[in-house]
């Protein structure tokens, strides 16, 4: 049996993405949108905003041979709630929305989840596009964000400096 699934109106799916989290020991559900067949790209929204509210724009998409997976991160829309940002766990979801390979759009805090999913997963890695990400700024805090952007700068990957 797979995942609970239910139609909007417009006749599209959506589902919620049941995952196991070995380091957390317990299942969670993911809400999940699923617009579109074809190569998949997975949006990934900042704070201010649902994934269904945020990538409205790029829908259209769909119809051109992607398949946009658009989440409502923890603590956001239709996923359970969560206590603050954490972004090695946005990782692991998106990690598994992957599939083989994806291209990853990430847009504010929603860029960091990306990065680490990247990183985690360069293999099926397609691309990466960040909209405004914090990750640059959250380094200073952060000892796995400080390591990932070092990374990226020994790569040749430009980072905007603080």
């Amino acid at each position: 049996m797979g995942p609970p699934e239910s139609r909007h109106s417009s006749g599209e799916r959506s589902a919620y993405l049941v995952v196991v989290y070995a380091r957390h020991a317990q299942m969670s559900d993911l809400f999940v949108d699923s617009w579109g067949t074809g190569t998949r790209v997975v949006l990934v929204h900042g704070s201010l905003a649902t994934g269904g509210e945020e990538w409205q724009a790029q829908r259209p998409l769909a119809d051109e041979g992607f398949r946009l997976l658009v989440p409502d991160r923890r603590g956001y829309g239709n996923s359970p709630v969560a206590e603050g940002e954490d972004f090695l766990r946005d990782a692991d979801d998106i990690a598994e929305l992957m599939g083989d390979s994806a291209h990853l759009v990430g847009h504010s805090y929603g860029g960091l989840g990306v990065l680490f999913a990247a990183a985690r997963r360069p293999d099926a890695t397609l691309s990466i596009a960040l909209l405004e990400p914090g990750a640059f700024a959250l380094y200073q805090d952060h000892p796995a964000a400080r390591a990932l952007v070092d990374e990226c700068a020994a790569s040749g990957v430009r980072t905007s400096p603080m």
